[in-house]
Parts: C-alpha cells; structure tokens; sequence
C-alpha cells in the first residue's frame, strides 16, 4: 500500500524540478524494492518553520516503509558512492548504492539534508529538509518560471527504469554520449554529470550497445567491463576493429584496481580507463578531454593545407581509411564529375556511412570533404604561381574561373588572385 499525506494544500520552494523528480522517484524505488508483499510505503510532506537551514523554514519530505531494514553497521556508510547493503536478507536485490549517492548529493546541491533511520525487520524512514525561500540562493540560481512552464507536470515514469531513451534533443549542437551499463543506477550516476552539457543514449548490455553505436554513431562511448552477454572489453574490440565506429572514443569503467585488468582493457583499443568508485570531477575531466581532442582533430584538418593522416592521432582502420578517400580525391581531382556517388563506390561504403564517418573524422561531409581538398589543391597551387587561376580552376576539378573565385572566397576570406598577392607578398 502506498500512501500520501501533506499538510498543506500547496508548498512554494525554490527547487530544481527535474531533480527533485530524481530524488523522490530513487527513495521510492528503494522502498518499493526492500517492502515484502503486503507491506506499507508512505510519504508524507510538511514544513517546520523553525529550522537551522534558513530564516523562511524548511521544507521536509518523510519516506517510510515496513520493509527489510538496513543493518545497524551500514546506516553510516549507504549515501557512500557504491556503498552495498549485503545481507543474506537483501542479497537478491543487491545494489551499487549509486542512487542514494546522487540523491544526497541533488539535496546538497539544493543546500539541504537527508537522513535516514532503519532498524532490520521493521523498516526505514528517510528524512529530507530543504530551506523555503530564497536567503540560500545567490541570484544567479534563481530563474523565475513563466506561469505555462510553472504549471508542467512532472513526469510520471522514474528515469531509471526507463531504458534506451534518448536525452536532450538531437537538433542540438551538443556532443552525444552513449552509455553502456546493465545496472539502472550507475547509469542514473552517470547521466547526472551529463545531463547539462551533452546529449545521451543508454544501452543495457554490450550487444545492446554495439548495435547503438552502429546506429547512431555517438561522439563518445562509457561502457562497464562487467556485462552479460557481451562484456566491455570484447564491446571494445568490435567497436575498434569496426569501420563505421573505430573513431568513436571510449572509456571503460570497472571495478577492478589491478594492473593486469587495466592492460586488457587498454589493449583492446580503449582510450581511458576508469576504476570504481571514481570521483565525479575526474569522470567530468575525462569526457571532456576526449570530446575536445576529437575536436581537435577536426579543426586541424579544416584549417591546415597538408593533411599527413599518418601524423594525425588516428587509430590505424581510421588513418586507412582517411588516406584512402584522400587519395582517391586527389587521384580524381580535374574529374568534375566525381562526386560523392563515386567515392562511395571506391571506398566500398554506403554514402550514409561514408558522411558519418568524414563527419566524424573532419568535421565535413562528404562533399564538404571532397570540396575541400579541391580548395586546398588550389591555394598550394596559388602559392606556387607556375599556373595561371583559370588553369588550377580546371586542374582541381570546377567548372570555371568564377566558381573556383566563389568557392574559393567562401572558404579563405579571399579570391584566389588576392591570396595568391597576399602570399606573395608573405615572401
């Protein structure tokens, strides 16, 4: 039986909605989960006006269930990062203890307190005070709702149980992520760090995963060791030795510390290694660094004129395969008519993949790709000045003088004859 008392018909607080949905649906899960059939869930909501938190009260949100208990000697330890009740009572719904972590670190973030009493047999009450009003908050944490945003419901579904959904929108410029975890809340974990600055996919197992990554080709890839079915490392592996996804970075988490298991790891191609329990800011630094090195890479192939793939920080499937378009351009390059249709063919690829993997190599499509290394034969030809500019428009493969002077200005801030002055002039 699940129960719902509030005191008052209405509370106004300054909260963050979305994590408060975090935080209400975790302890009811863990209360639904640890209570026997026949047993009671209650919540009830109230606000002490005396409070330590701030001068307005506080806002307290009461938990309780007739369920198992914790033991009196993990009370202390179960908001810990992966911290696990392990009883013969509770083993078969063992958990990481990620969810209570996040969860008492979404109320800190709301500059309030959670507690817990429990005694085993008899169940647990969990115990949250938020501070009312605004004295806690410095003005740039307060954003006031329109009265449309103010009145949209919150969602009725707990995000942990929703699987292989999509976050933020995909018509964002956000990098996208794909998380590979069998266990609800390390994943809820993982996408709390995410949620603000990239969009996210989840897949429950390696084979899930794979299929994914196929499919949606993300900019990067967080992927357990430990998983059934297919586990990190072997997921690992086919992501490397794949064409459509040797580019994507990943990071393996496990929770083994010795040396030997991070060398599996490491040598099946994975670009970082991460071993549990991992500090939030470390996990944040890490992603980031990947993603901008990513980035990295493809602003050094738009800006610089002699792309060598063998000196850019490219797997060897990918080094292959960027040196082989590169040259297939080249080869063709007085050709007008080869396009996009014909590199596909060359390369054995669809043009689908073909754009997803130049996109994700050079930052361009394939006929961005294909358009600029005709430009960038065209400036060192300039540089030269053994051709006249009509004659390289023809040589790089344009229809005429002009279209190569539009192309040319679009992508360099000049016409080719005050490029080929202005590096003349360099000289």
């Amino acid at each position: 039986t699940l129960s719902f008392h509030s005191d008052l018909e209405e509370i106004r607080a300054y909260v963050e909605k979305e994590a408060l949905v975090k935080i209400i649906n975790n302890l009811l899960s863990n209360a639904f989960k640890f209570t026997l059939d026949g047993g009671e869930v209650s919540t009830r909501i109230g606000v002490n006006e005396s409070s330590n938190l701030g001068p307005e009260g506080e806002l307290e949100i009461r938990i309780e269930d007739s369920g198992i208990g914790i033991p009196k000697n993990r009370l202390d330890s179960i908001f810990d990062r992966f911290s696990q009740v392990d009883s013969s009572e509770t083993r078969h719904h063992e958990g990481t203890g990620i969810g209570l972590a996040l969860t008492k670190e979404l109320v800190e973030m709301h500059k309030g307190t959670i507690g817990v009493r429990s005694r085993e047999g008899e169940g647990s009450v969990f115990s949250i005070q938020l501070p009312l009003g605004t004295a806690h908050l410095s003005p740039d944490e307060i954003v006031e709702l329109t009265q449309d945003e103010d009145n949209i419901p919150p969602p009725d579904i707990p995000e942990e149980e929703v699987a292989d959904v999509e976050g933020p929108s995909r018509g964002t410029a956000k990098p996208m992520i794909l998380i590979v975890e069998d266990n609800s809340d390390v994943r809820l974990y993982i996408r709390s760090y995410l949620d603000r600055d990239y969009r996210w996919l989840e897949a429950l197992d390696g084979v899930d995963g794979l299929e994914q990554a196929r499919k949606q080709i993300p900019d990067l890839i967080i992927s357990d060791i430990m998983m059934p079915n297919m586990d990190g490392n072997e997921l690992c592996k086919e992501l490397k030795t794949d064409e459509c996804t040797s580019h994507i970075p990943v990071i393996l988490l496990t929770a083994k510390a010795d040396m030997n298991s991070k060398l599996e790891g490491l040598e099946t191609g994975a670009d970082d290694y991460l071993t549990k329990p991992f500090e939030a800011a470390e996990f944040q630094v890490r992603v980031r660094n990947l993603i901008e090195q990513r980035q990295k890479l493809r602003e050094t192939f738009q800006k610089e004129l002699s792309i060598v793939p063998s000196e850019m920080d490219l797997s060897s499937v990918d080094q292959q395969l960027l040196e082989q378009v590169m040259q297939l351009v080249l080869a063709n390059l007085d050709d007008q008519e080869f396009k996009v249709t014909a590199l596909s063919e060359q390369v054995h690829m669809s043009r689908q993949h073909l754009n997803r993997k130049l996109q994700a190599l050079t930052g361009l499509s394939a006929s961005e790709f294909i358009r600029s290394i005709r430009l960038k034969q065209a400036a060192l030809r300039l540089r030269t000045g053994t051709s006249s500019i009509s004659e390289i428009a023809y040589q790089v493969g344009f229809s005429s003088p002009n279209h190569l002077a539009t192309a040319f200005r679009a992508e360099f801030g000049q016409t080719p004859k005050q490029y080929k002055i202005s590096f003349q002039n360099q000289d």
